[in-house]
Order: C-alpha cells, then sequence, then structure tokens
C-alpha cells in the first residue's frame, strides 16, 4: 500500500513555517561562494580611473565594531589631481609632473590587520624625485601636503565601497532573495517546514 505524503512549495505553507524557513536559508545566497566579487573587481575598476592603480580591497561585515572596507594601492599623483579636479589647487605641482622634472611616488598603505575600515590605512611618506638642479618650493610644499588631501578622499571612497557591500550583503539576506532562493530551486517542504527530499 502506497503512502501519500503532502508536500508543499514555500508559499504554500503556513505563515509560522515559512518564517522558520526564512531564518534557516537566510544566509544562502550569501555562504559558501563569492557573492561580492564582481562588486570589487567594478570597484577596482572604478578606482583605478581615479588615480588609484591596482587597488587592493579588503572588509569585513556587517554586524560588528571594526567592520569596514578599505584598499591599498599606487596612487598615479597626476590621475589622481586630474581625476578629483584639483588642478588649479595645484598647479605648479602639476606643471612640474606633466614636464617631467618631478615625479612623486606615493602609495597608501595598511597600517593595521585586526580590522578592515578606512582608518587602518595610511599614505606612505611620498618619494619625490626631483630631475632638476632648480628647486621649485610651491611644487614641492605641494608634493609634502598632498598626502593628506589623497587619504582624506579615499577614505570617502572606502566608505562608498562598504556602503554598497552592506546594501548587496542586506538585499541577497533578505526576505525577497531567501524566497526567490527557495522558488529557484524548487524546494518542498513538510507542513511543518521539514524540506522534503524526494
Amino acid at each position: 500500500m502506497k503512502k501519500i505524503v503532502n508536500v508543499f512549495p514555500f508559499e504554500e505553507l503556513e505563515e509560522d513555517a515559512q518564517e522558520k524557513l526564512l531564518e534557516k536559508y537566510r544566509y544562502a545566497c550569501v555562504d559558501g561562494w563569492d557573492w561580492y566579487q564582481f562588486l570589487l573587481e567594478a570597484q577596482t575598476e572604478r578606482l583605478a580611473a581615479l588615480g588609484y592603480q591596482d587597488a587592493k580591497i579588503n572588509f569585513s561585515g556587517f554586524c560588528s565594531q571594526g567592520d569596514g572596507a578599505s584598499f591599498t594601492c599606487r596612487v598615479d599623483v597626476l590621475k589622481w589631481i586630474r581625476a578629483n579636479k584639483r588642478t588649479q589647487e595645484f598647479r605648479p605641482l602639476v606643471r612640474a609632473l606633466e614636464s617631467g622634472t618631478m615625479e612623486i611616488v606615493l602609495d597608501i598603505v595598511r597600517t593595521s590587520y585586526h580590522y578592515s575600515h578606512e582608518m587602518t590605512v595610511n599614505v606612505a611618506s611620498p618619494d619625490v624625485y626631483d630631475y632638476t638642479d632648480t628647486r621649485k618650493p610651491m611644487a614641492e610644499e605641494m608634493a609634502q601636503s598632498l598626502p593628506d588631501a589623497v587619504i582624506a578622499m579615499a577614505r570617502e571612497e572606502m566608505r562608498k565601497i562598504y556602503r554598497e557591500l552592506e546594501d548587496d550583503y542586506n538585499g541577497l539576506t533578505s526576505d525577497e532573495s531567501v524566497k526567490d532562493f527557495l522558488a529557484g530551486n524548487e524546494m518542498l517542504f513538510f507542513a511543518d517546514g521539514t524540506r522534503f527530499h524526494g
């Protein structure tokens, strides 16, 4: 004699069974795969356009003190100045860089490995190379003040990246995403919310 078993898709279950399943599968769309990979790739390209070359983005999230995002990179100074529309402000430095009489090597480096937020990085002391015998005091002074401007804007970018990651994470762990996951995988359940493996 065959036993009849009643199984249901998620949407046909009672509310308490649905709630149980929403919590059980809450992180199904973020566990076991790099859900953030496309976002980080897009952000790395965007950062390169702003003068942050080969940025390595780190983050942690999303409910603990110390969570955040940061990146390390080499800064293309001339590109950074132009992309951030600061050419007028740094005019003597721009002239020296464009003419090739001065070069600046500027890196954003990690200063702490305990967390990933924007305060765990800083600009290393810049290496300034002057290729002429004629000193350019204004350009040199600007080269020394540049790190403060660079790190301030970089930290704004780090906060933006973290907000985007958090928004994606919250979307992927929302009730709607969990429901879509259950429906997309054609899962069936007994009335109490136990999964049917038929």
